[in-house]
């Protein structure tokens, strides 16, 4: 369960599908059609075999029919421990969530109904709505996982309260969102904008904030890194901020599940880095004045540690051309008090230095 997340987070093409044609990156230079189907600037038209949906949904629907293979032998076998099976739980709302923001309404019978475990091969499937997609599927787990999970991961990186109390909240935002739908955005399958257990909008996102303070409160082993810096250096990439990670390892092709020698340029390879970085192997110089003499003066090192030149993606011409603002220089006195919260009561005690008392944090 923990292995497909390696398929669906590090490839490339789920990266070009959330990112390309945001403000923040838009098609590169080397650009094939995918890339350019997901700018939604009309340089290829978006279809089916293009949009390279499938890096989520070719990872995410064996995993959830997995998972309920585990949490319905489960009982059967009756030495399994609800915490267990609650990893599993989790992870079946996880890639329903994922499949239900991406999609709109997905199936909940995969073959032998509705969330069981299927063993038939099915060339047919039904649609169901967004609301049947979360209070069925995504809520139901979540909510046990919250109940089940352990304070302290089982394993390294491994599911806890804190990351299903994260999961459930954004379930609860996205799901309010959804349910209001401010922007008048159509559903697919077409869908009656009212939840099935008669709640409003509001009722969810209140909900959101009382799950997410309850994360807050009991976060477990989980704290905030003392700089930006900190939470994104390679050495300390298993800090106390990082609820769950899509792991590789390179001890172990087996259990890497691909080479640990070279890329491939497809899952479980963590390659998406590679789309935005620039190709700087095509930087001319020429050497003589009357610019004969070309020749391609950055080559790249061999080394499979420094990466791979390809830039399918790039950075949009806006934030590149815009000028920011000069950044206003923060007296060393002030610490870290953007990271500090005004408490009184039962919280003061989750003050940290500087923030030695509630007068110190303005």
């Amino acid at each position: 369960m923990y292995a497909h997340l390696r398929y669906i987070y590090g490839n490339a093409y789920y990266y070009n599908a959330t990112l390309t044609g945001t403000d923040e990156a838009t098609y590169g230079r080397d650009a094939d059609e995918n890339f350019l189907a997901m700018d939604l600037s009309g340089r290829a038209a978006l279809n089916a075999n293009n949009s390279r949906a499938d890096a989520l949904w070719g990872a995410a629907f064996p995993n959830i029919n997995t998972a309920s293979g585990i949490i319905k032998s489960a009982s059967a076998v009756g030495t399994i421990s609800p915490a267990l099976i609650a990893e599993a739980r989790f992870f079946r709302a996880f890639d329903y969530f994922m499949l239900v923001q991406t999609f709109g309404g997905v199936p909940l019978d995969l073959g032998s109904g509705e969330l069981e475990f299927n063993t038939s091969a099915i060339r047919t499937s039904v649609r169901n709505t967004v609301p049947e997609v979360y209070t069925k599927a995504v809520f139901p787990d979540l909510l046990i996982a919250v109940n089940d999970l352990p304070a302290n991961p089982r394993v390294v990186g491994g599911a806890t309260k804190t990351l299903a109390r994260l999961y459930l909240a954004k379930a609860y935002l996205t799901y309010a969102w959804w349910l209001e739908n401010p922007n008048n955005i159509p559903t697919y399958p077409a869908a009656p904008r009212t939840d099935p257990d008669g709640h409003d909008a509001r009722w969810y996102y209140q909900q959101a904030y009382d799950v997410a303070t309850a994360g807050i409160d009991s976060p477990g082993p989980f704290r905030l890194q003392p700089t930006y810096y900190d939470v994104h250096v390679g050495t300390n990439d298993r800090n106390s901020e990082m609820l769950m990670f899509a792991d590789h390892t390179e001890s172990s092709e087996l259990y890497n599940g691909g080479s640990i020698t070279f890329g491939s340029g497809g899952s479980p390879d963590n390659f998406a880095g590679w789309m935005m970085t620039w190709n700087y192997t095509n930087i001319r110089s020429y050497t003589n004045a009357n610019g004969t003499g070309g020749v391609n003066s950055v080559q790249r090192e061999a080394a499979q540690a420094l990466g791979r030149p390809w830039n399918r993606m790039a950075p949009t011409i806006g934030p590149s051309k815009t000028r920011l603002p000069t950044k206003p220089t923060i007296p060393a006195t002030m610490g870290r008090l953007p990271r500090c919260t005004v408490a009184t009561g039962p919280r003061q005690a989750s003050l940290t230095p500087p923030c030695t008392t509630p007068t110190t944090c303005q």
